[in-house]
């Protein structure tokens, strides 16, 4: 037999994740903040840039219930400013 590998295609290798895996939110913690996102997608067209308080807000419930690691802010792709509005969505809770 010929060896499998021959026929590999580099490109089609699998690659894990940057951040690892994550669990998910079976308890429903942070099922408000995503709600709240959906719902803002839905009434601006699917149109990200005008929700992203309310994703920088699912983001930070995640963190706060250890369903994700802790990351800077920066690194997530949001100002301080959209940070602190984000901490105002999720108190509303």
């Amino acid at each position: 037999m010929g060896d499998v590998r021959a026929f590999a295609n580099p490109r089609n290798q699998v690659k894990p994740p940057d951040k690892g895996s994550f669990p998910l939110d079976h308890m429903g913690v942070c099922k408000a903040m995503r709600d709240k996102w959906v719902a803002c997608m839905k009434n601006h067209d699917w149109d990200s840039g005008k929700c992203r308080p309310e994703s920088a807000a699912y983001l930070r419930c995640r963190m706060a219930n250890n369903l994700m690691s802790p990351e800077e802010i920066a690194k997530l792709g949001f100002s301080n400013a959209e940070w602190n509005q984000a901490e105002l969505i999720y108190c509303e809770k």
